[in-house]
């Protein structure tokens, strides 16, 4: 049987395409953003409006629909036996703050562009998915398994449907891949941790800190006002400007953010403002010259080495260790750190009392925020060798599995990697700041989710394969 052929007559095929464009309009359009609990709709009634739609959607295209009592659904495709290969995707969508050039909740289609709040994350390739079923459904080509297309509502915020759908007992799928990040396929992602470092007392020299707005990407903005006359003497640094806040010192310094898993190139700038001002020798008291030298040291680099947890492993690769965030709350100076370690360590008994032994030296006190253990498959697993492969049939260009730091569904549920639907490694149409997945003016090309449909189509018929 020549797969290839057939799948480019379907894919190629304009009711297709416009069949598929519908769907993901209709999804687009619900702002489905976990919510507060609205009775039985644990992730409040957006989500829960999705969910009914996309199983509606499921049903009228002759497919067998489950509602997992609104944490997820599954749309199944059956096959010669009862087993099932899985894919697994979210319709909860980030919130679409700011202001966007295009409708957030609505379908753009501009120059073979698909615009709008989820086609890339992760509304777009849960309908490749959906896409990569129907193939075979309509096709009438047989695979020796089912397909379980499993559509979370959490995965943006908490990630509590997968953990529920495996405690309820339902079926899970011998393998699985999430199309929640790049192709090819991810082999294996490091385990993420987060950690505040709290001073209970930090002194009289600082009055008011903050830097950065969440844990997972390096602060890029940072300020402090300090128990000094406003015009105190200080010098030029880049990246950091001086001014009154009631009479007082305020200083700010502004950095070059980037994601907690990939933070080369970055400048944090909660380090920069420490550096600043310990420079210019701006505290006297020992309990807030503590904390700048505390900064100072958790951040002698993204390795991890001032905290003394760098490592790594031949599997997933170096740690990363970043400041995402400084606040005085309650009383308390509190320093939140991000890292992504090697799967081969086990950071709560490993790693984390390293950070203690730090932090004590400090007078600082250690408070774990999260620990999600990563995953890793071999690189010679059959099942990898299979996606790689139709990756590179499908696209012509031939790729090796990768491992990262960032976190998919693929660390929540058994057996499961994370592969596609992005494909170009280029910024945005739009640029760095717009158009990427949680920015605004989402956005994806027609033609790449429809490729990525097709590897899809092609992955799972090369699991077939293996199995005969």
């Amino acid at each position: 049987m020549d797969i290839r052929k057939q799948l480019d007559s379907y894919f190629d095929s304009e009711a297709v395409k416009a069949r598929f464009v519908d769907i993901l309009s209709k999804l687009i359009a619900v702002p489905s953003v976990v919510g507060p609990a609205e009775g039985e709709y644990v992730f409040g009634k957006p989500c829960a409006d999705v969910l009914t739609l996309a199983l509606d959607i499921g049903s009228e295209l002759g497919f067998e629909t489950e509602n997992h009592e609104w944490y997820c659904g599954s749309i199944v495709h059956h096959g010669k036996t009862i087993e099932e290969m899985g894919i697994v995707g979210h319709l909860d969508v980030v919130p679409a703050f700011g202001e966007w050039e295009y409708p957030k909740y609505e379908l753009t289609v501009e120059n073979g562009l698909l615009i709008g709040r989820g086609v890339r994350d992760d509304k777009g390739p849960v309908v490749a998915g959906l896409a990569a079923m129907s193939f075979f459904k309509e096709t009438g080509i047989e695979l020796p398994f089912g397909v379980r297309l499993i559509m979370g509502c959490s995965e943006e915020k908490g990630m509590e449907d997968l953990p529920y759908y495996l405690a309820k007992g339902y079926n899970v799928p011998k393998f699985s891949f999430t199309p929640d990040s790049a192709f090819p396929v991810c082999r294996g992602e490091k385990g993420i941790a987060s950690f505040n470092a709290v001073f209970e007392n930090y002194g009289e020299d600082i009055l008011a800190f903050k830097g950065g707005n969440v844990t997972n990407a390096v602060a890029d903005y940072a300020e402090i006002v300090l128990n000094l006359p406003a015009d105190t003497p200080c010098m030029e640094a880049e990246g950091v400007s001086v001014s009154s806040e009631d009479g007082k010192l305020r200083i700010i310094a502004k950095g070059l953010s980037s994601h907690a898993a990939m933070p080369e190139g970055s400048v944090n700038a909660i380090k920069r403002l420490a550096a600043f001002v310990l420079d210019n020798k701006l505290v006297s008291d020992y309990r807030s010259r503590g904390v700048m030298k505390y900064i100072m040291k958790a951040n002698t680099d993204n390795a991890g080495t001032g905290l003394g947890i760098a490592c790594s492993d031949e599997l997933t690769g170096a740690l990363t260790c970043i400041t995402g965030m400084a606040r005085i709350e309650k009383g308390k100076l509190i320093v939140n750190h991000n890292v992504r370690y090697p799967v081969s360590r086990d950071f709560a008994f490993e790693l984390l009392p390293k950070v203690r032994c730090v932090c004590e030296g400090y007078d600082a006190h250690v408070e774990l925020c999260e620990d999600s253990k990563g995953y890793a498959f071999p690189a010679d697993a059959p099942e990898i060798a299979a996606l790689t492969e139709a990756f590179t049939d499908i696209t012509g260009v031939k790729a090796e599995p990768y491992t990262m730091g960032g976190g998919t569904y693929a660390r929540a549920f058994p057996n499961t990697v994370a592969f596609g639907a992005a494909i170009s490694e280029d910024e945005s149409p739009f640029g760095t700041a717009r158009g990427n997945a949680h920015q605004n003016d989402e956005c994806i090309p027609l033609d790449e989710l429809l490729t990525a449909a097709k590897v899809f189509a092609l992955s799972l018929w090369k699991l077939g394969e293996m199995q005969e």
